[in-house]
């Protein structure tokens, strides 16, 4: 009974940080094409510069509506997911 508790907390766990790490790797990957290709990604623009290591180092230049919807959005939905009202 414990065995199969066990593998479902893990199996659950385990789907949640992959979902985490790839949306994680997905939203670098996107932004790196984006600053490469001039381009907005979100509504952010990004410059490239190199730190002092000489890895790249990404710079978001203007945050646009795209970026600060997502973030309502987000917020709201928070808020929406609570038993009990807030105020």
């Amino acid at each position: 009974m414990e065995t199969t508790l066990v593998f479902k907390t893990f199996l659950i766990l385990g789907f949640q940080l992959a979902l985490v790490f790839g949306a994680c790797l997905w939203v670098i990957t996107m932004s790196r094409k984006a600053a490469s290709e001039k381009k907005p990604f979100f509504g952010v623009t990004f410059s490239e510069h190199t730190n002092s290591r000489g890895e790249l180092d990404l710079q978001p230049v203007e945050v646009g509506s795209g970026l600060q919807m997502l973030t309502y959005i987000n917020i709201a939905s928070l808020f929406a997911a609570t038993n009990e009202p807030t105020w």
